[in-house]
């Protein structure tokens, strides 16, 4: 068991995080991945390494940062501005997917995946599809 004393730093919270997850153990990684966000909310891949054990079950979970969380404003990649909406449509926050999306779509319109995310988040937002609640209904797993 880490020393309690010892100050949280992002690193360590989120290399405990990550053995913990490939260990199995997702209580323990998202604990520690929650302590890593909490020791540096603003790092640009905190909120995404936290979100993703969680967006990958099968089990519906709320991810612990805030729609607000500076990683989901601030995207640093392609691949973190298509992240940030579905993680929002997940955690059951339709208007602000919608409104990530819209961002990640503007940024480029020609990539297939943040298209076909729109037209999903679009869909949700007016009624002609139910909200996915994991990235498994999502994908229509």
């Amino acid at each position: 068991m880490p020393d309690a004393s010892r100050e949280k730093t992002f690193a360590t919270s989120w290399y405990l995080g990550e053995v913990a997850l490939r260990l199995g153990v997702l209580e323990a990684g998202l604990d520690a991945l929650r302590d890593a966000h909490e020791a540096d909310p603003e790092h640009p891949d905190d909120c995404r390494e936290l979100c993703a054990p969680t967006s990958n079950s099968t089990v519906p979970t709320t991810p612990s940062p805030s729609p607000s969380a500076p990683s989901l404003s601030a995207p640093t990649s392609p691949a973190s501005a298509r992240t940030s909406p579905l993680l929002l449509l997940l955690t059951g926050d339709v208007d602000g997917a919608t409104e990530h999306v819209a961002k990640a779509h503007d940024t480029d319109p020609d990539d297939p995946i943040t298209r076909a995310l729109k037209a999903m988040i679009d869909d949700v937002h007016a009624g002609r599809r139910r909200r996915a609640r994991t990235l498994a209904e999502a994908e229509g797993r």
